[in-house]
């Protein structure tokens, strides 16, 4: 879908066709996106609410690096950020509120930072969607690649510019689809996979060594006879045991 415009009307239209040709609406426990509520508020419109929301973590960073570019002090646009960010990081969930009130008491107390501290209270006021105490570890894990293809694509491909054209954009995003490909072939070749790609591997050769293409049912009098290939014996599967239901009691006899 393309379009020149890029707001909750537009977006809404998207989901609903993917709700279409899904045949239905997802349902997902957590929901990343920017701090803006275009694409939440169009996801909700046609999904099922999702239990918990995120902001992406870039997104947060480069609205804090926005909004303190109104310091005109370096030092203490710097010491606003270090403040910022330390709440973000904050792993303690019992602590941060303690703490987010703390440091919006600190920045308040001098003129220039007054407005950062404001910032804060008003746009990034639900913590729980920006702050790390609030996620899981298994989340951050997968947000991490996220992150770095975002961060590669603007920096490698895009070379650090904001591209406003489709056809550059769709160049860009081929060569690091020809890139990973290419970096998939590599290990793909290498002696030793990394944990994760040797997980993958193996579940996949589990998978086809369950896959039998000859394997065929046939019914037999006492049962089944299964067979796996033209070559090897068919397996007799019988049946064994069966259950007497007396008044709603069943009781089972061993026949062998």
């Amino acid at each position: 879908m393309l379009s020149n415009r890029a707001d909750v009307e537009v977006v809404s239209i998207f989901v609903n066709n993917l709700v279409q040709s899904l045949g239905g609406p997802l349902e997902c426990k957590m929901f990343m996106s920017d701090v803006s509520n275009m694409y939440y508020d169009a996801w909700c419109s046609s999904m099922h609410v999702p239990s918990s929301r995120f902001f992406c973590s870039w997104h947060v960073d480069r609205a804090w690096r926005k909004f303190l570019m109104k310091i005109k002090n370096s030092e203490k646009r710097a010491y606003a950020y270090k403040i910022a960010k330390a709440l973000a990081m904050d792993r303690n969930r019992e602590q941060f509120e303690q703490e987010m009130n703390s440091a919006i008491t600190d920045l308040k107390t001098d003129s220039e930072t007054v407005q950062f501290a404001e910032f804060l209270q008003g746009e990034f006021s639900r913590s729980y969607c920006w702050a790390h105490c609030y996620r899981s570890d298994g989340f951050l894990e997968k947000n991490s690649p996220l992150e770095s293809i975002s961060k590669a694509i603007k920096n490698v491909f895009l070379q650090g510019k904001k591209c406003k054209r489709l056809d550059k954009s769709l160049s860009d995003l081929m060569k690091l689809t020809r890139d990973k490909l290419f970096d998939q072939s590599i290990l793909a070749h290498k002696s030793h996979l990394p944990v994760d790609l040797a997980f993958i591997q193996k579940r996949h050769d589990v998978y086809l060594m369950s896959m039998t293409p000859d394997l065929s049912f046939q019914k037999s009098a006492n049962g089944w006879r299964v067979i796996t290939s033209p070559s090897d014996e068919p397996h007799e599967v019988v049946q064994y045991w069966h259950a007497n239901v007396i008044f709603g009691v069943s009781s089972v006899e061993c026949a062998t």
